[in-house]
C-alpha cells in the first residue's frame, strides 16, 4: 500500500479526535471517530485489533451489551481476517453492520486505498 504513512497520520487523527470526543460525553462523535479509524487501521493487524478494543471498551462503559458480544467476535475474527486477507474495505467494524459487509469508502480516504 503506497500511501501507508498517510494513512498512519489519518488513523492518529481519528483516534485523538475519539478521545476528545468521549472527554466531551459525545456519543455520536465518539462512534463516527472509531469507525474511521477501523476504516484506516485495517492494514495492519495491530492497530486493527487495537480500534476494536476501543470500540469493546467504549461499548462495555456504555453497558451495550450487544455491542460488547460484536466487539468481542471482532476482535477474535482480526487475527485470521488478515491471516486470509479478508477484511471488507469500508466496513466501519460496528456491530451493526455485517463483519464481511463492504461499505463505501468516505470521500477523504478513497484516494489512499487506491492502487
Amino acid at each position: 500500500m503506497k500511501h501507508r504513512r498517510q494513512i498512519a497520520t489519518l488513523l492518529v487523527k481519528e483516534l485523538a479526535s475519539y478521545t476528545h470526543a468521549r472527554s466531551d460525553n459525545n456519543h455520536d462523535l465518539c462512534l463516527y471517530h472509531l469507525g474511521r479509524a477501523h476504516i484506516l487501521s485495517q492494514h495492519r493487524w495491530f492497530h486493527h485489533f487495537y480500534v476494536h478494543f476501543l470500540m469493546f471498551e467504549y461499548s462495555w462503559v456504555k453497558k451495550d451489551r450487544k455491542e460488547v458480544l460484536g466487539q468481542i467476535i471482532r476482535m477474535i475474527a482480526t487475527i485470521p481476517g488478515h491471516m486470509f486477507k479478508r477484511l471488507p474495505l469500508g466496513n466501519t467494524g460496528w456491530s451493526n453492520v455485517p463483519i464481511m459487509k463492504k461499505l463505501p469508502l468516505p470521500k477523504d480516504f478513497a484516494p489512499l486505498f487506491e492502487e
